[in-house]
């Protein structure tokens, strides 16, 4: 009788040990259960890569990399984290930009590659999607053309929405919806350098940025585009 009794303590024993650390490993040592995801949403507008860039994830060639210029595509998911990201011209091998960026959890982005030679640049912003109030718009305008240090943005017959916009640098408004004229001016000048007619859908969020080089004629010449930001 004694010794079914200790047989059956050390097996009970033995289950309750089998128990604690098949628990500790789920803790510990699964680190995959754990590990949270962000989203990039990539738009490429460098000016010196006429059939598009690659985006190279972690120094190695990545599937879904390839952009057209000027052209939006979907979110793509990343674990969150550290990584490194680069843009490589379509046709050569060599990076024209390569940054280190920490994605945070369960946060979207916009990543932007713009510039022109020998002055590539990877932009990422983080991305909302808060809905604008009802017949509101929200637009966020970014300053992505290399030849604009520093732009004014406003609309057409109204006071002046940002001031020496700088380079790379992004702010929001809200704005009724309506067809008016955007322009974009070299900083304190009155003479629009650029100028678009938008009508705006209510309830939706925009974002409208600068692109391209003043000189150039043509897809990669200075402009104001836009896209509605996708659904994740």
């Amino acid at each position: 009788m004694k010794s079914k009794r200790s047989f059956l303590y050390f097996f009970i024993s033995g289950l309750l040990l089998l128990g604690i650390f098949s628990l500790t490993s789920c803790l510990e040592g699964d680190d995959d259960s754990f590990r949270t995801t962000s989203s990039v949403l990539f738009v490429n507008v460098y000016n010196d890569a006429a059939q598009g860039v690659n985006i190279n994830v972690d120094d190695r060639k990545w599937t879904y990399g390839y952009r057209l210029y000027d052209s939006i595509n979907t979110y793509n998911a990343f674990y969150s984290g550290t990584h490194s990201f680069s843009a490589i011209p379509e046709g050569l091998t060599s990076a024209v930009v390569s940054v280190s960026q920490d994605l945070k959890s369960d946060t979207l982005y916009t990543c932007f590659v713009t510039g022109k030679t020998g002055e590539g640049k990877m932009a990422f912003f983080v991305d909302t999607m808060a809905s604008a109030r009802s017949g509101k718009v929200k637009i966020r305008f970014v300053n992505l053309s290399p030849d604009m240090a520093k732009i004014d943005f406003g609309i057409a017959d109204s006071t002046r929405k940002f001031i020496n916009l700088e380079y790379l640098s992004a702010a929001y408004f809200t704005i009724d919806t309506g067809m008016r004229k955007y322009n974009v001016y070299s900083a304190s000048l009155k003479t629009p350098l650029k100028s678009l007619n938008f009508r705006p859908s209510p309830g939706v969020t925009y974002t409208m940025y600068t692109k391209g080089l003043i000189a150039r004629k043509g897809v990669d010449s200075v402009a104001i585009s836009y896209f509605v930001q996708p659904v994740k």
